[in-house]
């Protein structure tokens, strides 16, 4: 995952102050989101930046952005940037046992991750669980794009305070908003419940694909 940075105020068409170290180094992928209406308004490439505090910075990109709202247009929810190449993008996690765990077993918020032949036995929360985060003035993300799900056991008996065994989406996204989740595979996947309304649930996400998964459930369908 990465955290956000907020917008503080608009310098120039191309310049920006934020807050927040986000890791910054020339040439990474940012996201400038509206958390607000839950829109991508762009994607661009950092130029330059200068990293003023742990809490500032001033950051140049390669394009001019529409839409952008910061703190000093005294906005409820200005716009949050996301540095795409800082949030472990590219990760693989394979041939684990997750067992027993308060919450859920893996949790993602990065770009190009790969969760294959893994196990997962009755975790409180989800046994995955991709999605960006959005609740407070801290809001992790970016957005599990290009994810490879393949392989896994996930057994999730008794999943409770309205967790999935799989969530994948963008948090509170509406119909309308932007399809934050790009590119999602779910493959050879077996997943075993005892709640008929506690499955699979992925919203806001493009590109899906879904192939020879198995969902068990050991009781009658009620038939809703």
């Amino acid at each position: 995952k990465g955290e956000d940075g907020i917008m503080l105020k608009r310098i120039d068409d191309y310049t920006y102050e934020v807050d927040n170290d986000l890791n910054y180094r020339m040439g990474d992928e940012l996201i400038f989101f509206d958390p607000v209406n839950h829109m991508i308004l762009s994607k661009a490439f950092l130029k330059e930046f200068e990293q003023v505090s742990s809490a500032k910075a001033i950051i140049t990109v390669d394009r001019k952005i529409d839409g952008i709202v910061s703190h000093a247009d005294n906005t409820v929810r200005p716009t949050m940037v996301y540095n795409v190449s800082a949030s472990s993008a590219g990760t693989i996690v394979r041939n684990n046992t997750f067992m027993y765990s308060r919450r859920h077993a893996y949790i993602t918020r990065s770009q190009n991750t790969i969760f294959e032949n893994n196990k997962v036995i009755e975790c409180g929360g989800s046994g995955l669980i991709a999605k960006n985060e959005i609740f407070s003035a801290s809001s992790e993300g970016p957005f599990p794009s290009s994810f490879t799900m393949r392989n896994n056991e996930i057994k999730a008996p008794g999943i409770t305070n309205g967790y999935y065994p799989v969530e994948v989406k963008s948090w509170e996204a509406k119909l309308g908003d932007s399809a934050a989740v790009d590119g999602f595979l779910m493959e050879n996947n077996i997943v075993e419940v005892d709640t008929e309304s506690r499955m699979i649930s992925i919203e806001s996400t493009q590109d899906l694909y879904m192939l020879n998964n198995t969902i068990i459930y050991g009781d009658k369908l009620s038939g809703n």
